[in-house]
């Protein structure tokens, strides 16, 4: 079977992308930082259906561990879902803000990407998906450590997959608002759906079936696909 590490793995997208892999047939990594009870449960879960899955446990504040994570000699997808999402703007960030969205958003990223390299060198149809957000094509006045540094992943996709081709193909996904955070009100959730283009939340079945065509696609890599609301 194929094998695939997700980073944040344990909730939300990390979880829905999880699932769905598990249900095709896929065997996991399963990364997390804190939410070491979620992602046990999603491991018994998806251990039911025959699948092998392994936690890996890593705070990617934590840089000197990243590369000595993955133990497995083959890996076929990786897919950086992992983020620091917390709210700023330029008149109160500090400087703990930042660094740390830099080696979550950013740095974790660029270092999985080294050792998926050599984890991926006899796999034919290797691929690194990094999830990003519909944000970056704005300005913006709020979560600006947060956006930097996913325009900084959004550049080093492209990076990537110049200097990876033809062995390894490098894409990302842009979500636009596709479940509500935690820390988001339900009307503020609904608020920026209506205030969008489409009004409407990306679909877990739109969020799956672009990963897939990632995936399938072999003509494919240094791409942004933009899920907009």
């Amino acid at each position: 079977m194929p094998i695939a590490l997700i980073t944040g793995a344990a909730k939300r997208i990390g979880k829905i992308i999880s699932l769905n892999l598990a249900q095709n047939g896929w065997d996991l990594l399963l990364h997390y930082n804190s939410s070491k009870v979620e992602v046990e449960e999603l491991k018994k879960t998806v251990e039911k259906s025959g699948i092998k899955a392994e936690v890996l446990h890593c705070d990617f504040r934590n840089l000197g561990s990243i590369e000595h994570l993955i133990k497995q000699d083959s890996l076929d997808l990786l897919i950086n879902n992992a983020s620091s999402f917390e709210n700023d703007n330029i008149g109160n960030f500090f400087y703990e803000d930042i660094t740390n969205k830099l080696k979550i958003n950013l740095i974790a990223p660029m270092l999985l990407t080294k050792v998926f390299v050599k984890k991926s060198a006899n796999v034919p149809n290797s691929n690194i998906i990094n999830i990003l957000d519909c944000g970056i094509k704005n300005i913006p006045s709020n979560f600006i450590s947060y956006y930097i540094t996913k325009n900084a992943l959004a550049h080093f996709t492209k990076i990537a997959a110049r200097n990876l081709a033809p062995t390894i193909r490098v894409n990302g996904i842009a979500l636009g608002q596709t479940i509500k955070n935690p820390k988001q009100s339900e009307g503020n959730f609904n608020k920026a759906i209506q205030q969008s283009l489409l009004k409407k939340n990306v679909s877990e079945k739109n969020l799956i079936d672009t990963i897939y065509y990632l995936i399938q696609n072999r003509n494919l890599t240094g791409n942004i696909i933009f899920l907009e609301n």
